[in-house]
């Protein structure tokens, strides 16, 4: 009895080990960058659009299951440079000469500070002291330089006339001061009590203070 021989080929598969792409970095970088965006309006346009561009390549890579760690890695670069790129926009330049004429129309009023009333003069100088400082400060705003400009030119328009003092006829007095020196003149001693006279003396120097 002839035995057939048999054979068994028997073949290993090796089994594929899953590769863990770590996405962790890549989407704590891409919410910085969105942080910084908020402030968007600080950088410049060109900067900022560098930036969502990178963030909107950046998401389609978390969303993709197959992308590999290095296309992740090349992503999260991207981003981190490009928020690291972000111009902030040059400062406006501030225009300061209408604050600078109001404080010079103020000062020409203060000039004649007399004539107005102390409670406005002293409004007007607070108005201007603040002015001044603002005129100094290299980092002010033009929202700054129009706040003082209006108040300036405000407390400039409130300078309140002090009221006119009326006139006083001062012909009575004047007549009463010479009928009384005519009566010391021509005084007779026994007639009135020292007292009486020294009195009317004082009385006299006393009104022709006031004239």
């Amino acid at each position: 009895m002839r035995h057939s021989s048999i054979k068994f080929d028997i073949q290993f598969v090796e089994e594929k080990v899953p590769v863990v792409v770590d996405k962790d970095a890549l989407k704590a970088t891409i919410e910085t960058a969105k942080e910084a965006l908020k402030e968007a309006d600080k950088y410049t346009e060109e900067s900022v659009k560098a930036l969502e561009a990178a963030v909107a390549e950046a998401e389609k890579v978390v969303a993709d299951e197959n992308a590999t760690q290095e296309s992740v890695d090349a992503a999260k670069t991207a981003v981190e440079e490009a928020t690291k790129g972000l111009t902030e926009k040059p400062a406006p330049e501030v225009n300061k000469d209408a604050l600078k004429t109001a404080i010079e129309t103020a000062k020409e009023a203060l000039k004649e500070a007399d004539k107005y009333t102390e409670e406005s003069v002293k409004a007007l100088e607070a108005a201007v002291a603040e002015a001044e400082k603002v005129v100094a400060d290299e980092t002010t705003t033009q929202e700054s330089v129009d706040a003082a400009t209006t108040a300036v030119e405000e407390a400039t328009r409130g300078l309140a006339e002090k009221p006119a003092v009326p006139e006083v006829n001062k012909d009575a007095l004047k007549a009463a001061i010479e009928k009384a020196e005519d009566v010391l003149e021509n005084l007779e001693e026994d007639a009135y009590t020292p007292e009486s006279v020294e009195a009317l003396k004082g009385a006299l120097e006393t009104a022709k203070g006031s004239i």
